[in-house]
């Protein structure tokens, strides 16, 4: 059946997470947001902003988000491990599955992901980008809510 098309809110996210390579998107319930982020993957790995897109999510929402790509993208490469894919024996298997074959999309869990080893500096380097991203959407938000206000 597939999707036949986004709400403008969805765009105006997603555009803007290819943008500025994330972003927050704090739309209500109902509006959107794992279409948002499906979407987004999928355009930058098209656009080739990035190689290996992941979507890290709750435990409960993993599947969820994982029927969501299928629909919007049938033909799409997605890898969303349960958790028994990664107990310690299976988690070597699983890390070389990532490495060497060309995912559309990995979808993890926040637990799954923070197993995965990454240096200091790494680590530092995803935690400084994640920052960056969030003051500049807040940076965004205090000029639009400025903007609105002198208008009233």
């Amino acid at each position: 059946m597939g999707i036949e098309d986004l709400y403008s809110s969805q765009k105006n996210a997603a555009w803007r997470i290819i943008q500025n390579r994330g972003a927050l998107v704090d739309h209500e319930v109902g509006l959107g947001k794992t279409l948002t982020m499906i979407v987004s993957a999928q355009e930058m790995k098209r656009l080739g902003i990035v190689h290996k897109p992941m979507i890290v999510a709750l435990k409960a929402n993993v599947n969820q988000i994982a029927e969501t790509y299928k629909k919007a993208y049938p033909k799409a490469r997605i890898l969303f491990p349960g958790q028994n894919d990664f107990t310690p024996a299976q988690r070597l298997r699983l890390f070389h599955e990532i490495k060497n074959n060309n995912w559309d999309c990995i979808i993890l869990t926040h637990d799954q992901f923070g197993k995965i080893p990454q240096s200091p500096e790494i680590q530092k380097e995803i935690f400084q980008a994640e920052l960056d991203n969030v003051e500049r959407d807040l940076k965004r938000s205090k000029s639009l809510a400025v903007k609105s206000l002198r208008k009233c």
